[in-house]
């Protein structure tokens, strides 16, 4: 849903339906108190799926996962993943993470962004370069490099190799240690991994680890 009040002020902002919020919060709570059958795991699925389209694009896609395989399966207790993605849902709605989109030129700046990653010999980095309103006289510049934490590796799990998820980690790295300097920006993002790209243009991955 459209919040379509701040249009004269150059701006739309996004948010779902109150009603779906109110939903997918009585499900959660009737699941938490009895059980998550296959059926209403379909049905929570689906309705976040399409509630989450109203929130900042796909924030809380990827957590999901665990409803999605309890439309598989005969098992109805609430597992700790289950439960984790419930506890997800409901800190999106305390949170509201709303979207705004800014419709005048004048609104907000230009931002070019390029992050990369590498994994060698058992050792990964990452890091970033952010250039805000380029080629004018008010340019800012940002760059870092990554510190990899070595237990961030036992988190993902036995892979041959980590490229892919230390480039989507710089990512979210660089979002963070910029989010003051580019709230308000329109821009490009340069990421050279396709893996990392589509999760965060599906806001999902089918490997554990990426999402």
């Amino acid at each position: 849903m459209s919040y379509l009040s701040q249009v004269q002020l150059g701006t739309i902002r996004f948010w779902p339906r109150e009603a779906l919020i109110v939903k997918v919060s009585d499900i959660i709570a009737l699941a938490r108190q009895a059980a998550l059958h296959s059926g209403t795991a379909a049905k929570l699925y689906g309705i976040a799926n399409f509630l989450e389209t109203g929130m900042f694009a796909r924030v809380g896609r990827s957590g999901l996962a665990a409803i999605k395989d309890r439309q598989y399966d005969h098992k109805t207790s609430a597992t700790p993943e289950i439960t984790s993605a419930f506890d997800l849902l409901e800190d999106l709605f305390r949170l509201q993470p709303r979207r705004e989109y800014w419709l005048i030129g004048s609104l907000f700046s230009r931002i070019l962004v390029a992050s990369d990653a590498a994994y060698e010999n058992g050792k990964g980095s990452a890091g970033f370069l952010a250039v805000l309103n380029p080629g004018k006289p008010n340019e800012v510049r940002v760059g870092r490099v990554i510190e990899i934490p070595p237990e961030i590796y036992h988190l993902w799990g036995g892979c041959k190799t980590y490229i892919a998820q230390l480039e989507l980690l710089a990512v979210f790295v660089a979002m963070v240690e910029l989010a003051d300097l580019v709230r308000r920006s329109h821009g490009l993002w340069c990421i050279d991994n396709i893996a990392a790209l589509m999760a965060l243009v599906k806001g999902t991955s089918g490997m554990p680890s990426m999402d």
